[in-house]
């Protein structure tokens, strides 16, 4: 047996050396579904917390840059682009998200005029790399084209994330991938049109001063937590998405013991809103089941709880077990390992709907 040093549990010394051979893998087969673009600079979680795309103006986002500079549209005459960049705090200390608004601006001309999205490029000070961007409308996108990624719209504001070619992109090359520190530090951002015109923009070191939103529920929260101190017990917590629905749904089991030390299994369950922070839901106490039998356990309402997230790696859980004698308590949850799976999702949206539809 072995002492896991984060959270004080106890981990088999087979299960470690499981994870040390994983972490011998080839990165292919490492990195393989884990993130859609496992280059990423950007935590996928904090990416999560991004408001609607159209509205980054709140608390916890600063605005880096303002202008307005010349550019050519698709019929290659010389337009008005406005240019705004953005940086939103993220939960993980010293993190950010920076975005990029453009806006064609009407020319009034009574023409619909286009223009094609911008090569982004980052130079460091001091080194000579230019590193690549891709302005993407979601995050960890995995783009397999080398040319820009859409058409900016005469009067239409478009807000992206700036984010890293993936690594099956035509043009991604791991010599041109910014890493994460270099992200958070201060850098010059180089938006480029297709006749060479170059705007520059100074991205200033983040200082971790936003207050970032708060912590959204997702599934990457999904796994197994303990809390600190607590031997041989701890929760397997599920974050789901429901099929054709706009929310999420929370499972939780609870593996602990009642006051003369006899096991206790607890469960709760809730549907949530996409981009809460918190979900509260009834916990049941399951009793009188049937070892892999089709009689269904008995279930009672003893309490109620609520799980809140703080980042990765830390929730709160607030409790009340007063009706089985156990008191109530605010207490946190540890991850039991901070690498939680080998990949991410097995099949996509479709397959997952097909495969509800289908009974599954």
């Amino acid at each position: 047996m072995s002492l896991n040093v984060r959270t004080g549990a106890i981990v088999p010394a087979s299960m470690l050396i499981a994870l040390l051979c994983l972490l011998s893998f080839p990165a292919q087969a490492l990195y393989e579904n884990y993130l859609s673009n496992y280059t990423t600079p950007i935590p996928p979680a904090c990416v999560t917390n991004v408001p609607v795309l159209d509205d980054f103006n709140f608390s916890g986002s600063e605005v880096l840059s303002d202008e307005v500079v010349t550019w050519i549209d698709t019929e290659f005459v010389e337009q008005d682009l406005a240019i705004t960049v953005w940086q939103m705090g993220c939960p993980e200390p010293g993190r950010r998200i920076l975005m990029v608004t453009l806006e064609l601006l009407d020319d009034q001309d009574g023409v619909a005029d286009m223009a094609l999205l911008p090569w982004a490029w980052g130079r460091v000070a001091g080194d000579p790399t230019r590193y690549r961007f891709r302005l993407n409308v979601e995050p960890n996108t995995n783009q397999a084209r080398d040319d820009v990624t859409g058409l900016l719209y005469e009067g239409v504001e478009s807000t992206f994330i700036m984010d890293t070619p993936a690594p099956l992109a035509e043009d991604f090359n791991a010599d041109q991938i910014m890493l994460a520190g270099q992200y958070n530090g201060a850098f010059e951002l180089e938006l480029e049109d297709p006749e060479g015109f170059t705007s520059i923009v100074q991205i200033p070191r983040y200082k971790g001063t936003l207050t970032a939103p708060d912590m959204t529920l997702t599934g990457r929260l999904s796994g197994n937590w303990v809390t600190p101190g607590a031997a041989d017990q701890g929760f397997v917590l599920a974050f789901e998405e429901l099929a054709e629905e706009s929310e999420g749904l929370f499972f939780l089991s609870w593996y602990t013991y009642d006051g003369a030390g006899d096991l206790l299994w607890l469960t709760g369950a809730a549907t949530y809103d996409l981009q809460a922070a918190a979900v509260s839901f009834d916990i049941e106490l399951v009793t009188n089941g049937q070892f892999l039998g089709g009689k269904p356990a008995d279930r009672q309402v003893v309490g109620s709880g609520t799980i809140s997230a703080f980042d990765c790696y830390d929730l709160e859980f607030v409790y009340d077990l007063s009706a089985l004698g156990l008191g109530s308590a605010i207490i946190p949850l540890r991850r039991l390992f901070a690498l939680e799976i080998q990949g991410y999702a097995c099949g996509d949206s479709a397959t997952r709907i097909e495969h509800i539809n289908d009974g599954g």
